[in-house]
């Protein structure tokens, strides 16, 4: 439940600012923010947004940006998924805005590349939220009353799942829920790709890779569209001018975005809450990297 991290002093170089971090592993949120309240805590990341006005007056209560991706991501190689327009049409559904403002910390996103990223470009032209366009389109496909099963890892709020239900049934698709283990997502979906829609957090940096992985359990089916990825994201990987690259990337999201293989719901923010006489603690991309070297105490 922790790990304890101790200075080195016989290191050679620039020696770390404090003798001794702690770090502590509490899971649940009310608990956390009860943790920091009495004391027993310097330090406060993934605070629930809604429990943060708790912490101010105590705490410095910043927000900082992570590469965390929230996906809702469609199986293409399940029907009726295979038909590009019912998954256009779920996304069209999707009301970003209302998602946003219950997760009360975060940035929307419509396409594979977060800000953080080289390549990030905001892709919002690229869909919108239009209940009755997706309406249209499910019936286009002939896929009206749509009944489909959405995996998901037990370690997400429920809230997420009844926005996605309310708001799918608002153009007649029913979604049942199926919570399950994170070590079943992982076999399930992740391996067997046994699945058909399927929402977790993507929280690795730099990881467009994945949508040039034949192997990958959202890859696209669409094969014209795929190869053009794998030309794309190869470019970039040779390309030794950063911006060059950068620009490959963007262009090969815009591909994956195109083909609705996912709903990208948004980028979670990180609320970390400092104590006083904490100094130089990181509070971007604290999901991959929690760099302390250069953390300091003055109490």
């Amino acid at each position: 439940d922790s790990i304890t991290f101790e200075r080195n002093d016989d290191y050679w170089g620039e020696k770390a600012g404090v003798k001794e971090v702690v770090f502590a592993y509490i899971p649940e949120a009310t608990a956390l923010v009860n943790a920091g309240l009495d004391g027993s805590l310097d330090v406060l990341t993934g605070v629930e947004s809604d429990l943060a006005p708790q912490l101010e007056g105590a705490f410095e209560v910043t927000e900082g940006e992570t590469t965390d991706k929230f996906i809702l991501a469609f199986n293409e190689r399940a029907a009726p998924l295979d038909d590009i327009r019912v998954r256009e049409a779920l996304r069209l559904a999707i009301d970003h805005d209302a998602i946003l403002e219950r997760v009360g910390a975060g940035e929307k996103l419509f396409g594979p590349i977060p800000p953080l990223d080289p390549g990030y470009e905001d892709l919002s032209d690229t869909i919108s939220f239009d209940p009755d366009r997706a309406r249209e389109l499910l019936a286009e496909a002939g896929a009206e009353d749509l009944e489909l099963t959405m995996t998901v890892s037990n370690t997400y709020p429920t809230y997420f799942s009844t926005l996605l239900v309310s708001m799918f049934d608002d153009i007649g698709v029913t979604l049942d829920v199926e919570p399950v283990e994170f070590s079943t997502w992982l076999n399930d979906v992740y391996t067997n790709r046994d699945y058909e829609l399927s929402f977790v957090n993507h929280v690795e940096p730099r990881d467009f890779n994945s949508w040039a992985n034949p192997d990958y359990y959202y890859a696209l089916a669409d094969e014209d569209a795929f190869a053009e990825v794998q030309s794309l994201y190869a470019d970039a990987m040779r390309e030794t001018d950063p911006d060059a690259s950068a620009a490959l990337l963007a262009e090969a999201a815009r591909v994956v975005a195109a083909q609705h293989p996912a709903d990208w719901l948004f980028t979670r923010s990180d609320i970390v809450a400092l104590a006083p006489g904490i100094e130089n603690f990181p509070v971007a991309s604290t999901s991959t990297r929690l760099d302390v070297a250069d953390v300091t105490v003055t109490r």
